[in-house]
Protein backbone atom coordinates (compact mmCIF):
# COMPACT_ATOMS: atom_id res chain seq x y z
CA UNK A 1 0.00 0.00 0.00
CA UNK A 2 1.45 3.36 -1.01
CA UNK A 3 2.48 5.34 2.04
CA UNK A 4 2.35 2.33 4.37
CA UNK A 5 5.31 2.13 6.75
CA UNK A 6 7.58 -0.91 6.54
CA UNK A 7 6.68 -3.01 9.61
CA UNK A 8 10.39 -3.53 10.39
CA UNK A 9 10.90 0.25 10.51
CA UNK A 10 7.74 0.68 12.60
CA UNK A 11 9.13 -1.82 15.11
CA UNK A 12 12.41 0.11 15.34
CA UNK A 13 10.53 3.36 15.99
CA UNK A 14 8.89 1.76 19.02
CA UNK A 15 12.23 1.47 20.78
CA UNK A 16 12.47 4.23 23.45
CA UNK A 17 15.67 5.79 22.12
CA UNK A 18 14.20 6.01 18.60
CA UNK A 19 11.04 7.84 19.67
CA UNK A 20 12.84 11.18 19.65
CA UNK A 21 15.07 12.87 17.07
CA UNK A 22 18.74 11.90 17.45
CA UNK A 23 19.85 15.52 17.09
CA UNK A 24 17.28 17.88 18.61
CA UNK A 25 15.05 15.62 20.72
CA UNK A 26 11.77 16.31 18.88
CA UNK A 27 9.24 13.54 19.40
CA UNK A 28 8.04 11.12 16.73
CA UNK A 29 10.80 11.42 14.11
CA UNK A 30 9.59 10.60 10.61
CA UNK A 31 12.89 10.64 8.75
CA UNK A 32 16.08 8.67 8.93
CA UNK A 33 19.70 8.95 7.88
CA UNK A 34 20.29 5.35 6.84
CA UNK A 35 24.02 5.94 6.31
CA UNK A 36 24.45 7.27 9.86
CA UNK A 37 21.92 4.88 11.37
CA UNK A 38 19.70 7.46 13.12
CA UNK A 39 16.06 8.57 13.17
CA UNK A 40 15.56 12.34 12.83
CA UNK A 41 12.79 14.96 12.60
CA UNK A 42 11.78 17.00 9.54
CA UNK A 43 13.88 20.03 10.52
CA UNK A 44 17.03 17.99 11.06
CA UNK A 45 16.38 15.96 7.89
CA UNK A 46 16.61 19.19 5.89
CA UNK A 47 20.00 19.95 7.42
CA UNK A 48 21.20 16.39 6.84
CA UNK A 49 20.42 16.77 3.13
CA UNK A 50 22.78 19.76 3.04
CA UNK A 51 25.61 17.52 4.25
CA UNK A 52 25.48 15.50 1.04
CA UNK A 53 24.66 11.84 0.51
CA UNK A 54 28.29 10.85 1.06
CA UNK A 55 27.78 11.80 4.72
CA UNK A 56 24.04 11.43 5.30
CA UNK A 57 21.58 9.58 3.05
CA UNK A 58 18.09 10.65 4.15
CA UNK A 59 14.93 8.55 3.71
CA UNK A 60 11.34 8.96 4.84
CA UNK A 61 10.23 6.26 7.26
CA UNK A 62 6.80 6.19 5.59
CA UNK A 63 7.07 7.38 1.98
CA UNK A 64 10.25 5.59 0.86
CA UNK A 65 10.96 1.93 0.26
CA UNK A 66 13.41 0.26 2.60
CA UNK A 67 15.75 -2.55 1.59
CA UNK A 68 17.37 -5.13 3.86
CA UNK A 69 20.64 -3.20 4.10
CA UNK A 70 18.90 -0.03 5.29
CA UNK A 71 16.90 -1.86 7.94
CA UNK A 72 20.00 -3.73 9.12
CA UNK A 73 21.92 -0.46 9.47
CA UNK A 74 19.22 1.10 11.67
CA UNK A 75 18.92 -2.13 13.66
CA UNK A 76 22.64 -2.25 14.43
CA UNK A 77 22.94 1.43 15.33
CA UNK A 78 19.78 3.40 16.07
CA UNK A 79 19.69 6.54 18.19
CA UNK A 80 20.96 4.88 21.37
CA UNK A 81 24.16 3.47 19.89
CA UNK A 82 24.61 6.57 17.72
CA UNK A 83 24.80 8.70 20.86
CA UNK A 84 27.79 6.66 22.00
CA UNK A 85 29.31 6.74 18.55
CA UNK A 86 28.87 10.41 17.62
CA UNK A 87 28.64 12.19 21.00
CA UNK A 88 31.05 10.35 23.29
CA UNK A 89 33.23 13.48 23.64
CA UNK A 90 30.44 16.05 23.62
CA UNK A 91 31.41 18.73 26.19
CA UNK A 92 29.13 18.79 29.21
CA UNK A 93 28.62 22.54 28.75
CA UNK A 94 27.77 22.30 25.04
CA UNK A 95 24.51 24.12 24.42
CA UNK A 96 22.11 22.01 22.38
CA UNK A 97 19.41 23.69 20.24
CA UNK A 98 16.80 25.30 22.46
CA UNK A 99 13.60 23.27 22.34
CA UNK A 100 11.59 26.41 23.04
CA UNK A 101 12.70 27.75 19.67
CA UNK A 102 11.07 24.84 17.83
CA UNK A 103 7.45 25.17 16.79
CA UNK A 104 5.92 22.10 15.22
CA UNK A 105 8.49 20.80 12.77
CA UNK A 106 10.13 24.17 12.11
CA UNK A 107 12.78 26.21 13.97
CA UNK A 108 13.01 29.95 14.28
CA UNK A 109 16.04 31.32 12.34
CA UNK A 110 18.34 31.59 15.36
CA UNK A 111 17.57 28.06 16.59
CA UNK A 112 17.84 26.70 13.05
CA UNK A 113 21.32 28.20 12.62
CA UNK A 114 22.45 26.74 15.95
CA UNK A 115 20.98 23.37 15.07
CA UNK A 116 22.83 23.31 11.75
CA UNK A 117 26.13 24.17 13.45
CA UNK A 118 25.57 21.33 15.91
CA UNK A 119 24.72 18.76 13.23
CA UNK A 120 27.67 19.77 11.05
CA UNK A 121 30.01 19.58 14.05
CA UNK A 122 28.60 16.20 14.98
CA UNK A 123 28.60 14.41 11.61
CA UNK A 124 30.61 16.47 9.12
CA UNK A 125 33.51 17.44 11.40
CA UNK A 126 32.98 14.57 13.87
CA UNK A 127 34.07 16.83 16.73
CA UNK A 128 32.39 14.75 19.43
CA UNK A 129 33.72 11.34 18.51
CA UNK A 130 36.70 9.79 20.29
CA UNK A 131 39.60 11.30 18.36
CA UNK A 132 41.91 8.37 19.06
CA UNK A 133 39.47 5.97 17.43
CA UNK A 134 38.55 8.27 14.54
CA UNK A 135 42.20 8.81 13.63
CA UNK A 136 42.99 5.10 13.96
CA UNK A 137 40.13 3.89 11.76
CA UNK A 138 40.46 6.74 9.26
CA UNK A 139 44.12 5.80 8.89
CA UNK A 140 43.23 2.18 8.20
CA UNK A 141 40.58 3.23 5.70
CA UNK A 142 43.05 5.41 3.82
CA UNK A 143 45.70 2.67 3.85
CA UNK A 144 43.42 0.02 2.37
CA UNK A 145 41.86 2.38 -0.15
CA UNK A 146 45.33 3.28 -1.42
CA UNK A 147 46.33 -0.38 -1.43
CA UNK A 148 43.27 -1.28 -3.47
CA UNK A 149 44.01 1.51 -5.97
CA UNK A 150 47.64 0.41 -6.32
CA UNK A 151 46.64 -3.17 -7.03
CA UNK A 152 44.01 -2.03 -9.49
CA UNK A 153 46.51 0.22 -11.32
CA UNK A 154 48.89 -2.74 -11.67
CA UNK A 155 46.15 -5.05 -12.91
CA UNK A 156 46.51 -7.29 -9.84
CA UNK A 157 43.65 -9.14 -8.20
CA UNK A 158 43.59 -9.38 -4.42
CA UNK A 159 42.68 -12.66 -2.77
CA UNK A 160 39.17 -12.99 -1.37
CA UNK A 161 40.53 -12.77 2.19
CA UNK A 162 42.41 -9.57 1.32
CA UNK A 163 39.30 -8.05 -0.29
CA UNK A 164 37.29 -8.88 2.83
CA UNK A 165 39.93 -7.21 4.99
CA UNK A 166 39.91 -4.10 2.82
CA UNK A 167 36.12 -3.96 2.99
CA UNK A 168 36.25 -4.06 6.80
CA UNK A 169 37.69 -0.53 6.78
CA UNK A 170 36.40 0.89 3.50
CA UNK A 171 32.76 -0.06 4.11
CA UNK A 172 31.24 2.50 6.49
CA UNK A 173 28.92 0.03 8.22
CA UNK A 174 31.66 -2.49 9.04
CA UNK A 175 34.10 0.23 10.10
CA UNK A 176 31.57 1.89 12.42
CA UNK A 177 30.78 -1.44 14.08
CA UNK A 178 34.50 -2.03 14.66
CA UNK A 179 34.86 1.51 16.03
CA UNK A 180 31.99 0.89 18.46
CA UNK A 181 33.67 -2.30 19.66
CA UNK A 182 36.89 -0.35 20.28
CA UNK A 183 34.88 2.29 22.13
CA UNK A 184 33.48 -0.42 24.42
CA UNK A 185 37.05 -1.63 24.99
CA UNK A 186 38.26 1.85 25.98
CA UNK A 187 35.26 2.38 28.26
CA UNK A 188 36.57 -0.41 30.52
CA UNK A 189 39.94 1.32 30.86
CA UNK A 190 39.06 4.84 31.93
CA UNK A 191 42.34 5.13 33.86
CA UNK A 192 44.20 5.03 30.52
CA UNK A 193 42.44 8.25 29.45
CA UNK A 194 41.92 10.21 32.69
CA UNK A 195 43.85 10.65 35.90
CA UNK A 196 47.49 10.38 36.91
CA UNK A 197 48.10 7.03 35.14
CA UNK A 198 46.69 8.13 31.79
CA UNK A 199 48.58 7.01 28.70
CA UNK A 200 50.10 9.15 25.98
CA UNK A 201 48.24 9.39 22.68
CA UNK A 202 50.54 6.93 20.92
CA UNK A 203 50.39 4.41 23.78
CA UNK A 204 46.60 4.58 23.74
CA UNK A 205 46.40 4.07 19.97
CA UNK A 206 48.77 1.09 20.11
CA UNK A 207 46.58 -0.69 22.70
CA UNK A 208 43.43 0.05 20.71
CA UNK A 209 45.18 -1.33 17.62
CA UNK A 210 46.31 -4.56 19.32
CA UNK A 211 42.89 -5.27 20.82
CA UNK A 212 41.19 -4.60 17.48
CA UNK A 213 43.59 -6.74 15.42
CA UNK A 214 43.23 -9.75 17.74
CA UNK A 215 39.46 -9.28 18.06
CA UNK A 216 39.21 -9.35 14.25
CA UNK A 217 41.15 -12.64 14.21
CA UNK A 218 38.76 -14.09 16.80
CA UNK A 219 35.69 -12.87 14.90
CA UNK A 220 37.16 -14.48 11.80
CA UNK A 221 36.86 -17.90 13.45
CA UNK A 222 33.05 -17.67 13.31
CA UNK A 223 32.79 -16.55 9.68
CA UNK A 224 32.10 -18.65 6.61
CA UNK A 225 35.14 -19.33 4.41
CA UNK A 226 34.05 -16.80 1.79
CA UNK A 227 33.78 -14.07 4.47
CA UNK A 228 37.09 -14.65 6.23
CA UNK A 229 39.81 -12.00 6.31
CA UNK A 230 42.61 -14.24 7.56
CA UNK A 231 44.47 -17.05 5.83
CA UNK A 232 45.24 -18.96 9.05
CA UNK A 233 44.49 -22.69 8.76
CA UNK A 234 43.69 -25.18 11.52
CA UNK A 235 44.42 -28.87 12.00
CA UNK A 236 41.33 -30.90 11.14
CA UNK A 237 42.05 -34.29 12.75
CA UNK A 238 44.18 -36.12 15.29
CA UNK A 239 45.46 -34.97 18.67
CA UNK A 240 46.28 -31.54 17.22
CA UNK A 241 42.71 -30.89 16.02
CA UNK A 242 41.69 -27.20 16.11
CA UNK A 243 45.25 -26.00 16.69
CA UNK A 244 46.43 -23.21 14.43
CA UNK A 245 48.85 -24.72 11.90
CA UNK A 246 51.22 -21.79 12.40
CA UNK A 247 51.31 -22.60 16.13
CA UNK A 248 52.41 -26.16 15.30
CA UNK A 249 55.14 -24.86 12.98
CA UNK A 250 56.39 -22.38 15.57
CA UNK A 251 56.27 -24.69 18.60
CA UNK A 252 59.92 -25.77 18.37
CA UNK A 253 61.16 -22.20 17.77
CA UNK A 254 59.64 -20.54 20.86
CA UNK A 255 59.56 -20.89 24.62
CA UNK A 256 56.31 -21.68 26.41
CA UNK A 257 55.21 -21.61 30.02
CA UNK A 258 51.75 -23.17 30.35
CA UNK A 259 50.22 -23.43 33.83
CA UNK A 260 53.74 -23.18 35.25
CA UNK A 261 55.18 -25.97 33.06
CA UNK A 262 58.12 -24.98 30.85
CA UNK A 263 58.52 -26.05 27.22
CA UNK A 264 61.78 -25.23 25.42
CA UNK A 265 62.54 -27.53 22.49
CA UNK A 266 66.17 -26.43 22.06
CA UNK A 267 66.97 -27.14 25.72
CA UNK A 268 65.23 -30.53 25.61
CA UNK A 269 67.12 -31.53 22.46
CA UNK A 270 70.46 -30.69 24.06
CA UNK A 271 69.56 -32.68 27.15
CA UNK A 272 68.39 -35.76 25.21
CA UNK A 273 71.22 -35.81 22.66
CA UNK A 274 73.92 -35.61 25.36
CA UNK A 275 76.16 -33.66 23.01
CA UNK A 276 75.68 -36.06 20.10
CA UNK A 277 74.05 -34.61 16.99
CA UNK A 278 70.63 -36.21 16.45
CA UNK A 279 69.62 -37.74 13.14
CA UNK A 280 66.80 -36.27 11.06
CA UNK A 281 64.52 -39.12 12.18
CA UNK A 282 65.35 -38.59 15.86
CA UNK A 283 64.83 -34.83 15.62
CA UNK A 284 61.46 -35.43 13.95
CA UNK A 285 60.48 -37.80 16.76
CA UNK A 286 61.61 -35.28 19.39
CA UNK A 287 59.63 -32.54 17.62
CA UNK A 288 56.41 -34.56 17.39
CA UNK A 289 56.66 -35.63 21.05
CA UNK A 290 57.39 -32.07 22.19
CA UNK A 291 54.48 -30.58 20.21
CA UNK A 292 52.07 -33.27 21.41
CA UNK A 293 52.94 -32.66 25.07
CA UNK A 294 52.65 -28.90 24.61
CA UNK A 295 49.21 -29.17 23.01
CA UNK A 296 47.97 -31.52 25.74
CA UNK A 297 48.94 -29.06 28.48
CA UNK A 298 47.35 -26.17 26.57
CA UNK A 299 44.13 -28.20 26.19
CA UNK A 300 44.16 -29.06 29.89
CA UNK A 301 44.67 -25.40 30.82
CA UNK A 302 41.80 -24.25 28.59
CA UNK A 303 39.56 -27.16 29.70
CA UNK A 304 39.23 -30.45 27.88
CA UNK A 305 35.57 -29.74 27.11
CA UNK A 306 36.09 -26.13 26.00
CA UNK A 307 34.66 -25.14 22.60
CA UNK A 308 36.93 -25.26 19.56
CA UNK A 309 36.88 -21.47 19.14
CA UNK A 310 38.89 -21.07 22.37
CA UNK A 311 41.76 -23.36 21.31
CA UNK A 312 41.76 -21.87 17.82
CA UNK A 313 41.95 -18.32 19.15
CA UNK A 314 44.62 -18.98 21.79
CA UNK A 315 46.81 -21.10 19.51
CA UNK A 316 46.60 -18.40 16.82
CA UNK A 317 47.89 -15.74 19.21
CA UNK A 318 50.59 -18.15 20.45
CA UNK A 319 52.17 -18.18 16.99
CA UNK A 320 53.71 -15.88 14.39
CA UNK A 321 50.16 -14.65 13.69
CA UNK A 322 49.85 -13.17 17.19
CA UNK A 323 53.43 -11.94 17.08
CA UNK A 324 52.72 -10.10 13.81
CA UNK A 325 49.75 -8.33 15.43
CA UNK A 326 51.95 -7.24 18.35
CA UNK A 327 54.61 -5.90 15.97
CA UNK A 328 51.93 -4.13 13.94
CA UNK A 329 50.42 -2.49 17.02
CA UNK A 330 53.84 -1.31 18.21
CA UNK A 331 54.29 0.74 15.03
CA UNK A 332 51.71 3.15 16.48
CA UNK A 333 53.92 4.00 19.47
CA UNK A 334 57.47 3.55 18.16
CA UNK A 335 59.56 3.69 15.02
CA UNK A 336 59.38 0.60 12.77
CA UNK A 337 62.81 -1.04 13.01
CA UNK A 338 64.33 -3.84 10.92
CA UNK A 339 67.47 -5.49 12.31
CA UNK A 340 70.04 -7.81 10.83
CA UNK A 341 71.88 -10.55 12.70
CA UNK A 342 71.54 -11.40 16.36
CA UNK A 343 69.14 -13.65 18.23
CA UNK A 344 65.39 -13.60 18.77
CA UNK A 345 63.62 -15.08 21.76
CA UNK A 346 59.84 -15.47 21.61
CA UNK A 347 58.07 -16.55 24.80
CA UNK A 348 54.42 -17.26 25.61
CA UNK A 349 52.94 -17.69 29.08
CA UNK A 350 49.40 -19.06 29.50
CA UNK A 351 47.48 -19.54 32.74
CA UNK A 352 43.87 -19.93 33.83
CA UNK A 353 43.01 -16.82 35.86
CA UNK A 354 39.44 -17.62 36.86
CA UNK A 355 36.26 -19.26 35.72
CA UNK A 356 36.18 -19.12 31.91
CA UNK A 357 39.06 -16.61 31.90
CA UNK A 358 42.67 -17.06 30.76
CA UNK A 359 45.68 -14.73 30.75
CA UNK A 360 48.26 -14.85 27.98
CA UNK A 361 51.55 -12.97 27.99
CA UNK A 362 53.57 -12.68 24.79
CA UNK A 363 57.09 -11.29 24.60
CA UNK A 364 59.70 -10.80 21.90
CA UNK A 365 63.31 -9.93 22.67
CA UNK A 366 65.98 -9.25 20.05
CA UNK A 367 69.65 -8.99 21.02
CA UNK A 368 73.08 -9.11 19.39
CA UNK A 369 72.03 -7.52 16.10
CA UNK A 370 74.74 -5.63 14.23
CA UNK A 371 72.65 -3.25 12.15
CA UNK A 372 69.26 -1.57 12.49
CA UNK A 373 67.27 0.17 9.78
CA UNK A 374 64.88 2.66 11.37
CA UNK A 375 61.97 3.33 9.04
CA UNK A 376 60.27 6.75 8.76
CA UNK A 377 56.88 7.13 10.40
CA UNK A 378 55.52 8.89 7.32
CA UNK A 379 55.89 8.29 3.61
CA UNK A 380 57.71 11.61 3.16
CA UNK A 381 61.32 10.45 3.25
CA UNK A 382 62.58 13.95 2.43
CA UNK A 383 61.69 15.29 5.87
CA UNK A 384 61.66 11.86 7.52
CA UNK A 385 64.67 9.96 6.16
CA UNK A 386 65.39 6.32 6.82
CA UNK A 387 68.23 5.81 9.33
CA UNK A 388 70.79 2.99 9.21
CA UNK A 389 72.61 2.39 12.49
CA UNK A 390 75.70 0.27 13.14
CA UNK A 391 74.68 -1.20 16.48
CA UNK A 392 76.71 -1.86 19.60
CA UNK A 393 76.34 -5.26 21.34
CA UNK A 394 74.26 -3.77 24.19
CA UNK A 395 71.43 -2.83 21.80
CA UNK A 396 68.13 -4.59 22.53
CA UNK A 397 64.52 -4.56 21.38
CA UNK A 398 61.74 -5.72 23.69
CA UNK A 399 58.08 -5.92 22.74
CA UNK A 400 55.46 -7.57 24.93
CA UNK A 401 51.76 -7.61 25.73
CA UNK A 402 49.34 -9.14 28.19
CA UNK A 403 45.92 -10.36 27.06
CA UNK A 404 42.89 -11.69 28.88
CA UNK A 405 40.49 -14.10 27.13
CA UNK A 406 36.96 -14.48 28.45
CA UNK A 407 34.60 -17.21 27.24
CA UNK A 408 31.07 -15.85 27.66
CA UNK A 409 29.26 -18.61 25.74
CA UNK A 410 30.36 -21.54 23.59
CA UNK A 411 30.56 -19.21 20.60
CA UNK A 412 31.26 -15.84 22.24
CA UNK A 413 34.88 -15.16 23.12
CA UNK A 414 36.24 -11.71 23.97
CA UNK A 415 39.79 -10.44 24.39
CA UNK A 416 41.08 -7.59 26.54
CA UNK A 417 44.52 -5.98 26.29
CA UNK A 418 45.77 -5.27 29.80
CA UNK A 419 49.35 -4.20 29.01
CA UNK A 420 51.61 -3.40 26.07
CA UNK A 421 55.30 -2.58 26.17
CA UNK A 422 57.73 -1.51 23.44
CA UNK A 423 61.31 -0.66 24.35
CA UNK A 424 63.90 0.15 21.69
CA UNK A 425 67.40 0.51 23.14
CA UNK A 426 69.52 0.97 20.04
CA UNK A 427 73.07 2.22 20.57
CA UNK A 428 74.88 3.48 17.51
CA UNK A 429 78.69 3.38 17.32
CA UNK A 430 78.70 7.13 16.61
CA UNK A 431 76.85 7.89 19.87
CA UNK A 432 77.64 5.06 22.32
CA UNK A 433 76.50 6.79 25.51
CA UNK A 434 72.82 7.45 24.74
CA UNK A 435 70.24 5.26 22.95
CA UNK A 436 69.86 6.40 19.39
CA UNK A 437 67.15 8.96 18.71
CA UNK A 438 66.68 8.57 14.97
CA UNK A 439 66.38 11.50 12.60
CA UNK A 440 62.64 11.01 12.11
CA UNK A 441 61.94 11.22 15.80
CA UNK A 442 64.38 14.13 16.12
CA UNK A 443 62.40 16.06 13.50
CA UNK A 444 59.12 15.45 15.34
CA UNK A 445 60.69 16.36 18.70
CA UNK A 446 62.28 19.50 17.24
CA UNK A 447 58.99 20.66 15.69
CA UNK A 448 57.03 19.94 18.88
CA UNK A 449 59.62 21.83 20.92
CA UNK A 450 59.43 24.86 18.61
CA UNK A 451 55.61 24.85 18.73
CA UNK A 452 55.72 24.92 22.53
CA UNK A 453 58.27 27.74 22.41
CA UNK A 454 56.10 29.81 20.04
CA UNK A 455 53.02 29.26 22.20
CA UNK A 456 54.97 30.27 25.30
CA UNK A 457 54.18 26.99 27.06
CA UNK A 458 57.89 26.51 27.80
CA UNK A 459 60.98 28.72 27.76
CA UNK A 460 64.25 27.87 26.02
CA UNK A 461 66.78 26.48 28.50
CA UNK A 462 69.83 28.70 28.93
CA UNK A 463 72.58 27.83 26.46
CA UNK A 464 70.48 25.45 24.39
CA UNK A 465 71.15 25.74 20.69
CA UNK A 466 67.81 25.64 18.83
CA UNK A 467 68.75 22.70 16.60
CA UNK A 468 68.30 18.93 16.47
CA UNK A 469 71.74 18.22 17.88
CA UNK A 470 70.98 20.42 20.87
CA UNK A 471 67.69 18.61 21.44
CA UNK A 472 69.33 15.24 21.13
CA UNK A 473 72.19 15.89 23.52
CA UNK A 474 70.89 18.66 25.76
CA UNK A 475 67.21 18.01 26.46
CA UNK A 476 66.68 14.55 25.08
CA UNK A 477 64.90 13.11 28.09
CA UNK A 478 63.02 16.27 29.11
CA UNK A 479 62.01 17.12 25.53
CA UNK A 480 60.90 13.56 24.76
CA UNK A 481 58.51 13.55 27.71
CA UNK A 482 57.16 16.97 26.71
CA UNK A 483 56.69 15.93 23.09
CA UNK A 484 55.01 12.67 24.10
CA UNK A 485 52.29 14.66 25.83
CA UNK A 486 51.76 17.00 22.88
CA UNK A 487 48.68 16.23 20.71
Amino acid sequence: VKGAMDPRVAALLQQPENKVCADCGQRNPRWSSVSLGVFICTECAGIHRKLGTDISFVKSVQLDKWNEQHVERLTHIGNGVAKKLYEVSLPSDWCRPEMTGIVGDRCDPISAAHLERFIRAKYENRLFQCRVLVEFYDGLKLHYMQERERWKARGMNASLAKQNLQNLYIDNTQRDEALLASLDFLSTHGDWIFGPSRLSHSELVSRVALQHFIAVDIEDLRLADEQRRSTDEFVKEGILTDCCEQFIKDATRSEFCVSGEMFDFASECRAQSDGVEASIEEEKRFSDDFTGRLVNVVRRTLGVDSPSILLRAVSTVMSQSGLAQLERACTYCSQPVVVSGGEQLVRYELISSGEQTWDLHLSLRRTGFTQAVIQPMSSDETSNPRVVAECLPKSTILKSCSLSFNLETDETLSVDVTALQCELSIYDASCPEDPLLDDVQSNRLFESFNVLLRRGDISKPFGLAPNRAGLRRGVLRLGASVAAGTP
